[in-house]
């Protein structure tokens, strides 16, 4: 059997073919608990301990709150642990790239608390693109 390549073929192609290693991904942990650790990537972890803040708006019509999540957590980073203060969307530094609590599968409420046991966080881990 002949394989023949055809000249026409760009080899930038075969270069996007190739798999990307775990550390070039976007990392995800979904449905997350508060006091539940999660392994990000292979030297990332996070356990998010309790709500600094949650002024999310509910399901009313009108919201004049400030609507921000703001979530205290540890971060073991290469083993390290430390505690931080996530604000959702905000990026924070990790070797390798950033850790962003993404979302929350909890809405907020326009009557009061929302109980520890039922904030479910959602972390992506973007890796540096240099």
């Amino acid at each position: 059997m002949r394989i023949t390549f055809l000249n026409t073929f760009p080899a930038a192609l075969l270069i996007l073919a190739a798999p990307l290693a775990a550390s070039d991904r976007d990392s995800t942990a979904t449905g997350i608990g508060i006091f539940e650790r999660a392994q990000i990537t292979d030297t990332v972890a996070v356990t998010a301990f309790g709500i600094v803040e949650d002024s999310r708006c509910g399901a009313s019509a009108f919201c004049g709150q400030r609507n921000r999540l703001i979530v205290a957590a540890v971060i073991s980073d290469t083993g390290r642990p430390r505690e931080v203060s996530l604000q959702l969307g905000s990026p924070v530094p990790v070797s390798g790239g950033s850790l962003i609590l993404r979302s929350t599968d909890t809405p907020g409420s326009d009557y009061g608390a929302i109980p520890l046991q039922k904030y479910r966080l959602n972390f992506t881990f973007i890796p540096s693109r240099d």
